[in-house]
């Protein structure tokens, strides 16, 4: 991604088994048993992969979905970070929006014009129906 070439799934599936992996891992040495994880789980494939490695961890998917036009404007505010503006494109052209109605312990909150502090208070109310 640093050279602007988009990751293909075969770059992705060691990583996305890893982070269900070792977020389990986590989440079971701990009282609360649960683990906080940041990716970017783009395609409906890559959440049920990271579901599937670990059956006896309740993972909770929270995307954060603003629109290309506004991560484009975010990704030219930050010239010296790895992902270009160029490369939103690519990931817009492979995301698959997740449906809470099909996919269980997921919701969606609109970053694209929201404060970090709304943004917080819903990640953090929607997370406690699970703790």
């Amino acid at each position: 991604m640093s050279n602007n070439i988009p990751l293909q799934d075969e770059d992705r599936w060691g990583w996305l088994e890893q982070i269900s992996l070792q977020s389990a891992q986590a989440a079971s040495e701990v009282e609360s048993q649960v683990s906080v994880v940041s990716c970017s789980s783009l395609k409906k494939v890559y959440r049920d992969l990271i579901r599937s490695k670990s059956s006896d961890t309740k993972f909770i998917f929270i995307f954060l979905y603003a629109t290309k036009e506004e991560l484009i404007r975010r990704t030219e505010l930050r010239p010296s970070h790895y992902m270009k503006s160029s490369m939103v494109e690519s990931q817009f052209a492979i995301l698959e929006l997740p449906k809470p109605e099909e996919e269980s312990n997921t919701t969606i909150i609109d970053a694209t014009k929201t404060s970090i502090g709304d943004v917080t208070a819903q990640t953090y109310a929607y997370t406690q129906k699970f703790i």
